[in-house]
């Protein structure tokens, strides 16, 4: 008998087997007169819903440091077209001479690798379907025996491990071998590795701006991790600081960086979660503190993934927060409020007050234009002696920073002195706290922040991310 037969198309007419495959209800049709006859011979669907005469069943293993997690469980039901009088009992081996056959039929561009002996078995291997029955009660279940026959070396690896039915009943299977007999499972060993999302190393750069009250602006930064690849049970992903690259880091940048000094910084989580069935970044972020600030200066903390615990660090595992100190002190903004507005949009203007770096205040609804000038009214809940304006970017919208504003105080939010020019430059970074000085010192409660032209042509609007005073 020849050993493989590709299907024919010799008839006009088709009908549909149904089977549940790897735990999911799949549906094909056959096209063939040879499944006619004999009529009880043993039928499987192909799950990819193509009409060769075989079948693919894929299923993903990923493979931590000390274990395989498996993925779907790699089993199927046996059916006949048709119910026999008898008891029909099958046996399940692994067929590796139908390897070459698979890479064949499919126009692989690589030939499937050598299927290690003992490394595949099954958990159960023989199922009956009962007289009168269409399908077996059990599965056929395929099971990794032996990891350690495996080679792995690669990222990815996939074998092709080709799965042959035989019966006690006579004349049950086709008269000529279209592989219908036959289930290729595919199995995919994937390497989980964690990293920083981005393209290598990252570098975060903050700033240690101290407040009147004796808290930092910002006291506090964090950033994700993800995984390669999504995993079926919880994996957990560590940092720890490694100060011995800040010297590499200088010398690769031409930088000239302090190592951040460990007093002045805390990790409040070291270890996040990455659930089942996702990949990252989630809610679970790396979260470091900063107590306090420095002496004067730029400083650089290196904090890496840690090669411990069930997932290994992949290429991009190091971020670089870079601080520097900046020496003037604003003003704590905890009893600020807007009083006004002049721009048509004031649902977002006391996003220049709330402290966080990814609000910002618009000058233009959608369908608005509200171009230069623009700006808002503040009351400082107390008078305090101006020497000058704290601004911040949103980097998203860079052609609607201010590029020149007026600054005005007053003591009642009545009377307004004449009011100061300040030219304000573009920013080196978006994460950069623009501070500029106003050219004479002035007391007030309320100031008035009036931006009258920004860095790029034909606005519509103004934006401002946030703003302070010293």
């Amino acid at each position: 008998m020849k050993r493989l037969k590709e299907m024919r198309t010799v008839t006009p007419w088709l009908w549909c087997i149904l089977i549940v495959a790897a735990g999911l209800t799949i549906s094909s049709c056959v096209k063939n007169k040879n499944f006619l006859e004999p009529y009880r011979f043993i039928a499987y669907v192909d799950p990819v819903n193509t009409v060769q005469g075989y079948n693919i069943l894929q299923s993903d293993m990923l493979v931590l440091r000390d274990r395989i997690l498996p993925g779907i469980d790699m089993a199927f039901v046996a059916k006949l077209f048709a119910a026999s009088d008898k008891d029909v009992q099958l046996v399940a081996t692994i067929d590796t001479s139908l390897i070459p056959v698979y890479d064949r039929l499919t126009q692989a561009a690589s030939q499937s690798p050598p299927l290690p002996a003992g490394a595949f078995g099954f958990a159960r291997a023989a199922v009956t379907i009962a007289a009168g029955a269409l399908s077996s009660g059990d599965s056929i279940k395929l099971v990794l025996v032996d990891p350690s026959r495996l080679n792995l070396t690669d990222l990815i690896t996939t074998y092709t491990i080709p799965v042959r039915l035989n019966t006690n009943l006579p004349g049950s299977l086709p008269a000529e071998d279209t592989l219908r007999q036959t289930i290729f499972f595919r199995v995919s060993f994937k390497k989980v590795f964690s990293s920083i999302p981005g393209q290598g190393d990252s570098v975060q750069y903050i700033q240690l701006i101290k407040q009147s009250d004796g808290t930092l602006l910002q006291n506090a930064t964090g950033f994700d991790a993800s995984l390669s690849t999504a995993g079926t049970i919880p994996l957990l992903i560590n940092i720890a600081p490694q100060p011995s690259l800040v010297p590499r880091f200088n010398a690769a940048n031409n930088t000239s960086y302090t190592a951040w000094p460990s007093t002045f910084f805390s990790i409040a989580k070291s270890t996040v979660t990455i659930l089942p069935g996702n990949t990252g970044p989630g809610a679970d972020s790396f979260r470091i503190l900063f107590p306090g600030m420095p002496a004067a200066g730029a400083y650089l903390l290196p904090l890496q993934l840690k090669d411990e615990g069930t997932v290994v660090p992949g290429t991009n595992r190091t971020v670089y927060v870079a601080a520097e100190t900046v020496p003037e002190i604003i003003y704590a903004r905890t009893n600020w409020r807007i009083v006004a507005v002049t721009a048509d949009n004031d649902q977002t203007v006391n996003n220049v007050l709330d402290g966080r770096y990814n609000t910002y205040w618009y000058s233009s609804l959608p369908e608005g234009t509200a171009g230069p000038p623009q700006g808002f009214t503040v009351d400082m809940g107390q008078v305090n002696l101006l020497k000058g304006i704290m601004l911040r970017y949103d980097p998203a919208a860079e052609r609607w920073q201010p590029a020149e504003a007026k600054v005005y105080t007053s003591m009642d939010n009545q009377t307004w002195d004449t009011g100061q020019t300040i030219i304000i430059p573009s920013a080196v970074r978006p994460e950069k706290n623009l501070m500029i000085y106003l050219h004479t010192a002035v007391s007030g409660r309320y100031i008035k922040f009036v931006v009258t032209a920004v860095q790029g042509t034909s606005p519509v609007g103004v934006t401002v991310t946030e703003f302070g005073a010293f």
